[in-house]
């Protein structure tokens, strides 16, 4: 898709990639505090809210066209990806991205930032015991390496600098 316009696509899902937005809603969310629960994850709300100034940098180097929009899958967590069987048991290679409901303009580095987050992180998306939620940078280091094997030519300087920070 590195090839497609991605003035001829619309958002399926309104500002989904638009991290300042989700600040919005979450100083919203935290003033109504609607179902009483904002002293109970009070550690929660101020570690989000601790990382609010590094949240804009994205959106802010869009604007600046420092970064490019393009066509992203908004979605690439590790399930989302068909591997291969091989013979005799276990997966090879990855041979299809599914779950494509979710394809419109964004950018590269939201996409493997999200990627990162589902492949090097040893816990499942919702686990509530937070010491199991570690980063093997053995794994990310290999997945930034055979990600970047692939896209490194489309990709601008400022978007592989940021590689390394996208999971953040």
């Amino acid at each position: 898709l590195s090839d497609c316009n991605p003035d001829d696509y619309h958002e399926t899902i309104k500002d989904f990639q638009n991290v300042p937005k989700r600040f919005v809603a979450l100083h919203e969310s935290v003033r109504a505090d609607a179902v009483s629960r904002v002293a109970e994850a009070r550690a929660e709300v101020d570690f989000a809210l601790s990382r609010e100034a590094g949240a804009q940098l994205l959106e802010t180097l869009k604007a600046k066209g420092e970064i490019p929009t393009r066509i992203t899958h908004s979605d690439p967590k590790f399930n989302n990806v068909l591997f291969q069987a091989r013979e005799g048991g276990g997966y090879g290679a990855g041979i299809a991205i599914v779950d494509l409901d979710t394809v419109m303009p964004g950018t590269m580095i939201y996409d493997f930032g999200d990627l990162a987050r589902s492949v090097v992180i040893a816990a499942r998306e919702d686990e509530v015991d937070l010491s199991k939620v570690t980063l093997n940078e053995e794994l990310f280091d290999a997945l930034a390496e055979g990600y970047l094997s692939v896209a490194n030519p489309i990709l601008t300087d400022a978007e592989v600098g940021l590689m390394a920070d996208a999971p953040r």
